[in-house]
């Protein structure tokens, strides 16, 4: 099954042309195969109710096949992998490309969005096998990082983790200059992966409190040795004795602790594998919890499941592609696997983690 092809990808306005105006052929052929996606998916679309399936996926989709697996790679431009793996776990987070999708109307003639539009090609040419036009592309969205950071110029090798990062704060700030405009825009990084931590000071004289706020869209956990995730997660919560003046008593010791004021739709976990001091990799396992019960973490009981991960060394994604299938993406190599051989595989290689929100609802009777 191509996701360009899905009956619930529908009623969606043209894409522009990612890669600006040009006369070349190339560009002409990447204008032109988008719209060719564009207007399947508008065909599929008659008779039935505007974006419908884009907030109820159809879960009687086949398992994909091995020539639309083919398909589904990004090209290596040179030392990209953590650019493929990380977009390739951004294509696999529904929500965050619907907002995209349907908001294209809001953000396709603003210069400073050529961003999304490069990231919606992407998205578009999934079922395309023709790997020069993804290049084109691709190399479109690397250049538009690379303008406001120049560490992902050239070919050099880069981190996955801070190319997340900066795609993220680049979102964010696209999504403020829209917000100014004449219509409505909603940033998908403000509505489904920020969150709000509480850190909580109380000073050890005289017990005075004091709080703030900060807003955050991923967290780094330290490694936990024989640990889970959820063991990192508790030791990021965990109570600590920090030096601090309090200003009622003047006594300077005082302990910090936080916890979930809000929760994101998608929470982001990026684990701590690399020493900071000689840049050497933690191979120690940790066991990847398929749930996350975050109840004892914050103030709300709801639990989170999870789409792993781009890895470390040679970055490749692992996502959930639907129900009973899972696909592994190592650039234009794609591969099928079960939710039981990923979890066990990347025990030792996992390092950023997608978990995606899910409310639990308990009925009590007395």
């Amino acid at each position: 099954m191509e996701d360009l092809e899905r009956e619930e990808d529908t009623n969606l306005s043209p894409v522009p042309a990612v890669l600006g105006p040009s006369s070349s052929s190339l560009d002409r052929r990447v204008t032109h195969l988008m719209g060719q996606e564009v207007a399947k998916r508008g065909r599929s679309s008659r008779g039935r109710r505007p974006c419908a399936a884009l907030t109820a996926p159809d879960n009687s989709v086949a398992l994909l096949q091995p020539q639309q697996l083919k398909c589904r790679g990004l090209p290596n431009l040179g030392l990209t992998c953590y650019l493929n793996a990380t977009l390739q776990c951004l294509f696999h987070l529904q929500p965050f490309c619907t907002q995209l999708l349907v908001q294209e109307e809001v953000w396709r003639m603003e210069p400073e969005a050529l961003l999304l539009g490069s990231f919606v090609g992407l998205l578009l040419l999934r079922g395309s096998c023709e790997m020069d036009i993804k290049a084109a592309v691709l190399l479109e969205l690397k250049d538009q990082i690379s303008l406001h950071n120049q560490e992902f110029e050239g070919n050099s090798q880069n981190d996955a983790h801070e190319f997340l990062s900066e795609c993220l704060m680049r979102l964010r700030v696209i999504g403020q200059a829209l917000a100014m405009g004449d219509m409505a825009y909603q940033c998908p990084v403000d509505t489904l992966f920020s969150f709000q931590l509480r850190y909580i000071r109380t000073c050890q004289s005289c017990g005075v409190e004091s709080t703030r706020d900060e807003v955050n869209t991923m967290l780094s956990l330290d490694l936990v040795g024989q640990g889970s995730v959820r063991d990192s997660l508790q030791l990021f919560f965990t109570e600590s004795n920090v030096e601090f003046r309090c200003e009622c008593c003047e006594g300077r010791g005082s302990t910090l602790r936080c916890h979930f004021h809000t929760l994101p739709q998608v929470l982001i976990l990026h684990l701590k594998r690399f020493c900071p001091l000689t840049l050497t990799k933690q191979h120690q396992a940790v066991t990847l919890d398929p749930i996350l019960d975050l109840s004892t973490l914050g103030e709300r009981t709801e639990d989170v499941r999870r789409t792993p991960p781009p890895t470390r060394g040679h970055y490749k994604a692992n996502c959930e592609e639907q129900p009973g299938q899972w696909v592994k993406s190592s650039d234009h190599c794609v591969t099928v696997g079960s939710e039981e051989a990923v979890l066990k595989d990347r025990e030792r290689m996992a390092y950023i983690l997608f978990y995606i929100k899910k409310v639990i609802y308990t009925i009590s009777h007395s």
